[in-house]
This record gives structure tokens, sequence and C-alpha cells, in this order.
């Protein structure tokens, strides 16, 4: 028996760290309160967005926040201020959701998302900020924040970033088709190694009709910035609609809209090392209806990697690669289904 003994206690030591105090906390309820004592602190109980996050920012983790709020249809938080800054490794999984479902479509979006983050409430706030390594977030719709949809920097934490943005709907409604852009960007990144998308159909984010009133050349629905000692190497973006709705046809953009993609060197860190799209149908993303450039390539003494011409759409008389007319995207962006 002693023996027995023995070994349950030296396997249950020789278990990974993480594989010990990783916790799934669920969220249950829409509203903003902070339950401490409660689910701030156990990851348990009644559970608000910002009490998960504050969990699992003391938890060892990785952590995984799952939604089950009950009742039919889409279910919107509205932050009062900023939600915490994650700090940990996290997967905020809003496909979790009873009822919802990812795009199966190839070309087009048919994701039911019924997670929405509404930052008409919350100020000056990022949606979600990460400030450190080896994030996912899907299955959000994130819209009318006072600053970017999602902020990704390492120089607040972490180092090597290998985040994953995939199944959102940045700057629209939860049905993709109404504009509710973020004030900035709808995914802002400082930070290598991050994945925008992918080449699956469950992978594409809509990304549209985020702005800056009164400087829309500032703005973009995606920036990847290398600046304070940061570089971007190693960041994709594939599989995405910028510019338009969720059936990749219609253009998406508010008044303020600028540039579908920045791509900009600060005065510190190394540009380049960004790759937008393949060469495969799955990994070309859809970037029109935006007012200014399509892909803004800034200050780069060795830029990003290219692979989709043919799904930019360019206007004639100018100059500049990438810039696009106000038109709707035209048919030639998103090819036929397979019949």
């Amino acid at each position: 028996m002693r023996t027995t003994r023995l070994i349950l206690l030296v396997s249950f030591a020789l278990l990974p760290i993480d594989s010990v105090f990783a916790a799934t906390i669920v969220v249950n309820d829409t509203g903003d309160a902070l339950h401490s004592p409660g689910c701030a602190t156990t990851g348990a109980g009644t559970c608000t967005l910002r009490d998960a996050i504050t969990f699992a920012n003391t938890n060892a983790g990785p952590d995984v926040i799952n939604f089950n709020i009950s009742g039919a249809g889409v279910h919107t938080i509205q932050p009062a201020s900023s939600l915490p800054n994650i700090g940990g490794p996290l997967t905020i999984d809003g496909y979790s959701q009873p009822g919802t479902s990812v795009n199966t479509l190839p070309v087009g979006d048919n994701a039911v998302l019924l997670i929405e983050l509404d930052g008409s409430l919350a100020g000056l706030a990022n949606g979600l900020t990460v400030y450190t390594d080896n994030c996912t977030i899907k299955g959000l719709a994130i819209n009318r924040f006072g600053n970017p949809g999602i902020s990704i920097d390492v120089t607040g934490g972490g180092a090597v970033g290998g985040h994953v943005i995939q199944g959102n709907f940045i700057g629209t409604d939860p049905t993709g088709t109404i504009a509710r852009g973020n004030t900035g960007f709808g995914i802002y990144v400082r930070s290598p190694n991050n994945t925008i998308g992918g080449p699956n159909p469950a992978d594409r984010n809509v990304i549209s009709a985020n702005q800056l009133a009164g400087s829309p050349g500032l703005s973009a629905n995606i920036k990847f910035e290398a600046d304070f000692g940061v570089n971007t190497t190693g960041n994709v973006a594939q599989g995405n609609y910028v510019g338009t709705d969720a059936s990749g046809t219609v253009a998406l953009a508010s008044a303020n809209s600028g540039h579908g993609i920045i791509v900009q060197n600060g005065l510190s860190g190394g540009g380049g090392g960004v790759t937008i799209g393949a060469t495969s149908a799955g990994t070309r993303n859809v970037i029109s209806g935006n007012p200014l450039f399509g892909v803004h390539i800034a200050s780069i003494p060795c830029g990003p990697t290219l692979r989709e011409p043919a799904q930019l759409e360019t206007a004639p008389a100018e100059s500049r690669w990438g810039a696009e007319p106000a038109t709707p995207p035209s048919a030639q962006r998103a090819p036929a289904p397979a019949t």
C-alpha cells in the first residue's frame, strides 16, 4: 500500500505545472461587475468577463474562458471601463456559447456569433489588450471601442507573441453586415509571430469599418508596427475580409475609415517579416472597400511578403500599389463557389 501511494505522489509531482493549474472559467453573466470575493478570486460562480480575465491573470494557466449565458440570441457585454489587460496565456472562445457556429463557406462568412463586446460605454479603451504570449481569441464580435478592438503589444509584457486571432467580426455587428467600427484600428499588433486568420473557412475574420475621426490616414483595419525595439517578423494575415461585410462582396466602411492594412516601421524596431496572404484560395485575403490604401507599407526597408495581388482591387489612375477606389469590391475579388 505504501509503495502504491508513493508512486501516485511522484507521478503527480512530475506533471507539468501548467497541467496542474490550468483552469476553464465560464462566463455566465453579461454584466460588468467584479465579484471579489467570488469569480474574480475563485474562477467559479456568477462570472462576468471582467471576473474571468481577472482570475486568469492570477492563475498559472494556460487558461480558457468559455461562455454559457442563458437565453437565445446575441449576448452583449458592455464594459463601463477598460477590461483588465491579459497577462498570461489564455484562450477566449466565443464559439463555446451554445448556438454559435463557425464559418463553413469557402466564399462568404456564415459564422453565427452570439457574444458581442460593445465598447460604447467604455470610453478610451481597447476591446481586449494582450500583454503576454500565446493567446487565442475567437468567436467574438468586437465593436465601438474608443481604441482598437484588439491590441497585441509586447512592450507591455511578453516577448515571442504567438497569438492567434480567428473567426471574429471586428468593427461590425454580430451579423457582419453593419458598420460599428472601433477607433484607430480593428487589430493593432506590435509583436512578432502572430496569426490573424488562416487557411480554413473557420479561421476567417471580418475586420472592417474601423476608423479615426478627423485623421483617416492614420487608421487601418489592421496595423503591424515595429517600434520600441519590437520587430514584426513572423506575423501572418491570411483568409480575412478586410473592408467588406461578411459576404466579401459589399464594402463596409464608415465616413472616417482609412487603410485596409498598414505595415509600419517606427523609430526603433525591425519592420518587415509580415506575410499577407498566400497562393492558395483559402489563404488569400479580400482587401477592399477601404477609402485609402488597401495595403500601406510605411518606412520599411525590407517589406512584407505580399502573396495575393489578384485579391487587391486597384485604381488604374493610381501609381501606388494597393490603392483602392471608393467603389465596392468587384466580383473578381471573391471567386465563385465551385459547382
